[in-house]
């Protein structure tokens, strides 16, 4: 591969807000706009975010290494996208780009390395039964995503019985040595309505106890917060010290923008309005969601960077505020179930 001759074909045409991967046989077109300052060479009148790189050899030899990972890890994807080698190579580039947020742009080095350790020790993925909760079956599931998303890895808690299921919501993550880098935290697209669903919805509502709803702590989903403390005490259980969580992805967040820059003029500016809005609520109440489990736990201190764009979580469970079924929850989930691949262990498909 050539480092050099991909970043710049890619840096090329992002400063033209699109694009393209493929040969004859398959096309994909991706709308980002973003520029590279190379050794000091700015280009001018590029309005969008940029990467500073003042070493363009140490910078192409940091992608090779990264790629020669990513190639592996998402070897899947090359078929899945129909993509050449070439494209394939290209599009793990982007893909590597648009998920940095604006601090690791001016540190792209140290980005880069961070995302290689991400993918350099893969984990066991697969459903594995936890235990008995309340009565019900819960499993955790872990899947490796696609490359173009925020994370490697996404783990989910599922509720089981005689009445259906409940999924509680995603955890979008990766590991970087003793830290875990956590990117979201998402809620299935589709309403869940078995009877058990509805059960449990209302049960996790009791994580609202002794809980100031006027303080901020509040202004998150009980569901979200019971996915954070299971995810917390497993990460805790496999030796991890902290949660890294990045507040905004500028690249992302611009792809969104050109999207619907490409509406309408009759619908483009209420579109890019409600856009702005989901945007701001969503990295708020991230935000809070860890400020909420510091709340519970405080020796697991929540303290934002601001210069960094970035909240980490302490992970110490320790201390523990008032009577919560967080706890249990936290109590229950503590099992060494973060495996790397090439520990033989049995999933429960």
């Amino acid at each position: 591969m050539d480092a050099k001759k991909i970043a710049l074909k890619i840096f090329s045409q992002a400063e033209k807000g699109e694009i393209v991967f493929g040969d004859n046989s398959s096309f994909w077109s991706f709308y980002a706009k973003f520029s590279a300052n190379i050794a000091g060479e700015r280009k001018e009148g590029v309005d969008c975010p940029t990467i500073d790189i003042p070493d363009f050899d140490k910078f192409a030899k940091s992608v090779e290494e990264y790629l020669s990972v990513a190639k592996n890890f998402y070897k899947e994807d090359k078929e899945y996208f129909d993509l050449s080698e070439e494209s394939f190579e290209e599009k793990l580039f982007f893909d590597l780009i648009i998920n940095s947020t604006a601090f690791e742009q001016k540190n792209i080095l140290s980005f880069v390395k961070k995302r290689k350790n991400m993918l350099s020790q893969p984990l066991s993925c697969g459903e594995k039964y936890i235990g008995e909760y309340e009565g019900k079956r819960v499993y955790a599931n872990i899947k490796k995503n696609r490359s173009n998303l925020e994370s490697p890895y996404k783990m989910s808690f599922s509720f089981k019985n005689e009445e259906g299921e409940f999924v509680l919501p995603a955890i979008n993550f990766g590991f970087d040595g003793e830290s875990v880098c956590l990117y979201a935290v998402q809620n299935k697209k589709e309403k869940q309505t078995s009877a058990l669903a509805k059960k449990m919805d209302r049960y996790f509502r009791k994580l609202n106890s002794g809980v100031d709803m006027e303080d901020i702590v509040a202004e998150v989903s009980p569901n979200a917060v019971a996915a954070l403390a299971m995810f917390a005490s497993l990460c805790e259980k496999s030796g991890k010290k902290e949660i890294v969580a990045p507040d905004f992805l500028p690249i992302r967040y611009g792809a969104s923008f050109s999207a619907k820059e490409r509406l309408g003029e009759d619908k483009k500016e209420e579109a890019i309005e409600k856009l702005d809005r989901d945007q701001f609520n969503i990295t708020n109440r991230f935000m809070y969601l860890f400020l909420r489990y510091n709340f519970h736990f405080p020796s697991a201190e929540a303290t934002y960077d601001e210069d960094k764009g970035e909240m980490a979580l302490a992970l110490d469970g320790r201390e523990r505020n008032g009577e919560n079924i967080i706890f249990t929850l936290a109590d229950f989930a503590r099992k060494d179930i973060l495996s790397p691949m090439d520990k033989k262990e049995d999933f429960e498909r």
